[in-house]
């Protein structure tokens, strides 16, 4: 049986000198040791990031097992040991067939579109970030790295496979709701999911000081979550079209309401399909809708959590009708403690025969 790296996307960031690039996998070697290791392929052009990398995941389940100077080397021991985890780093010396490890991770991917990636960067190579998260890359972690951090954020993004679920689930029962409202058939997909300090979530989605319009939710109960739907104001624009069609008298404050309701209905489905494999209560608070600078509104949210939060949850989000769509994004920014509830009630559903199902 494989343990829970086997289908899940982990995303991290180091923070040293070098950047990186994680892909997970995972391979059971319990018929050799009696547990799973996850095997782990270092590709760096500093022998000393190499090393520290090692120390730190020889403490932990992973086991390194190649290591590789630049991108050339890193796709030669890919495609020979299929490692459950390649750290690469970003920027490395030129090879015979790639430049860089950005280079190296878009040839990764052709060969094997089911890698897993994590970015490992400083601020500073925010564009590169850009460029990989666009290539494929599943995650993303900022430096300098601490120990502690990287593992609990390893915790959170070994069970993304079931928060994918626990989201697509919340979206069917969002589509339903939303249909009738609209008196038209409506769907909502999560094309992807991915997790990331929540203070860097901006800058990997366009300019942070750009406007943005995003519906806003809370837990009244205790553990803290927050939770937004966000849109550029013009696929807001579309969202009140789709929900205000069949109106016969729509107003400016009709369309922000119905964009307010939209949001209202994701994010209850999603808390709910969330109290459903955790068998918890959760009561969200009144929706709020907010147009601001992208930047300023996580900022007022992070200070609300005190800064705890150490992991962002955001879904790529699409509203499909038959003739047109609207793009955005569903935002979790977890405590810690709602953070350690959504992994246990991951865990639990796992040991489950059946999974809590959307309503027809």
């Amino acid at each position: 049986m494989l343990s829970f790296f086997s289908e899940h996307e982990i995303k991290l960031m180091l923070n040293v000198n070098s950047e990186f690039i994680i892909y997970l996998c995972v391979r059971d070697e319990s018929s050799q040791k009696g547990k799973t290791m996850v095997s782990v392929l270092i590709a760096d052009d500093s022998i000393y990031m190499r090393n520290l990398l090692k120390s730190i995941l020889s403490e932990s389940e992973y086991e390194v097992v190649a290591e590789a100077s630049n991108g050339d080397e890193a796709i030669e021991q890919y495609k020979k040991l299929r490692p459950d985890v390649v750290l690469m780093d970003i920027v490395m010396d030129t090879g015979r067939f790639t430049r860089s490890g950005l280079e190296a991770l878009e040839t990764i991917l052709s060969n094997d579109p089911h890698a897993k990636v994590i970015i490992c960067s400083g601020l500073d190579q925010q564009t590169l970030i850009n460029k990989s998260m666009k290539a494929g890359a599943k995650a993303f972690v900022t430096k300098p790295i601490e120990p502690e951090k990287l593992f609990e954020t390893l915790t959170m993004c070994t069970d993304l496979r079931i928060l994918n679920e626990m989201g697509n689930i919340g979206a069917g029962r969002a589509a339903t709701v939303l249909s009738k409202l609209a008196k038209q058939p409506i769907q909502i997909a999560l094309p992807k999911l991915e997790t990331g300090p929540p203070h860097l979530v901006t800058r990997l989605y366009g300019a942070p000081d750009r406007f943005v319009t995003a519906v806003h939710m809370r837990l009244q109960t205790e553990p803290d979550c927050d939770a937004l739907l966000v849109f550029e104001p013009t696929e807001a624009i579309k969202i009140a079209s789709i929900m205000t069609e069949n109106l016969k008298n729509s107003t400016p404050e009709v369309e922000q309401s119905a964009v307010k309701e939209m949001g209202s209905n994701m994010i209850c489905a999603f808390f709910s399909a969330i109290a459903d494999f955790s068998d918890l209560t959760f009561v969200p608070s009144e929706p709020s809708i907010i147009t601001d600078s992208f930047e300023s509104i996580i900022d007022v949210f992070l200070a609300k959590q005190a800064m705890t939060a150490k992991s962002a949850l955001v879904f790529q989000t699409l509203f499909k009708r038959e003739h047109s769509s609207a793009n955005g994004f569903f935002l979790i920014i977890p405590s810690p403690e709602f953070q350690k509830q959504l992994i246990e009630a991951g865990k639990k559903w796992l040991n489950r025969d059946e999974i809590p199902l959307a309503p027809q």
